[in-house]
């Protein structure tokens, strides 16, 4: 399967003015799948395409590249080899933007989170209730003036994989068998 970057992605939504907002909108897919999986396709894909003029001649493939991308989130979670990772910019962007990508995309998870059927706060598993409360404090993350950018780059590495494992956390907690609830694997209409 063919895998979308960051930047495919920044040049095919309409509403991306920058890779921040890419970063965003596949929190919220992701937040979507392990909190309502069943119906993250088409809410995720109706909400990532809502600016879209009927008539534009691209929209079937930007439908088909967002489609690619739920199915490779998708898969990414479901497997057991933990190779699901948020769809950040690269180490070559400065770490402003990255730290900013990283913070909204926290801050998309958590929303799409709450538009799912995700139980009452106080039913949700201790873990789980945790890492939306840390996933809150990372999406008010920003750079301090002066700050030792060997140290910068070594807190940001290490926000990335907390969120990384977090979110996998996240998913097997709330959609498996063994975890709060199960929900039946759907695919994105085109």
């Amino acid at each position: 399967m063919k895998h979308l970057t960051l930047s495919e992605l920044g040049d095919i939504l309409p509403h991306a003015a920058a890779l921040s907002d890419v970063s965003e909108t596949h929190g919220t897919l992701c937040g979507m799948l392990c909190s309502d999986r069943a119906m993250a396709s088409e809410k995720w894909l109706s909400q990532a395409t809502a600016e879209i003029d009927p008539e534009d001649t691209q929209v079937d493939s930007l439908r088909e590249s967002l489609s690619l991308l739920y199915r490779q989130s998708l898969a990414a979670l479901e497997t057991t080899d933990m190779s699901f990772s948020p769809l950040l910019p690269d180490d070559e962007y400065p770490i402003d933007q990255r730290t900013q990508a990283l913070a909204l995309w926290c801050q998309g998870f958590l929303y799409g989170l709450s538009i799912g059927k995700l139980p009452a706060r106080n039913q949700l598993p201790d873990d789980v209730r945790e890492i939306m409360s840390d996933f809150s404090e990372i999406s008010r993350a920003t750079l301090e003036e002066g700050e030792n950018p060997e140290e910068t780059e070594h807190a940001y590495a290490e926000l990335v994989e907390f969120v990384r494992v977090g979110v996998q956390l996240v998913f097997e907690e709330l959609l498996s068998p063994q975890g709060h609830k199960a929900s039946a694997t759907q695919t994105p209409a085109r």
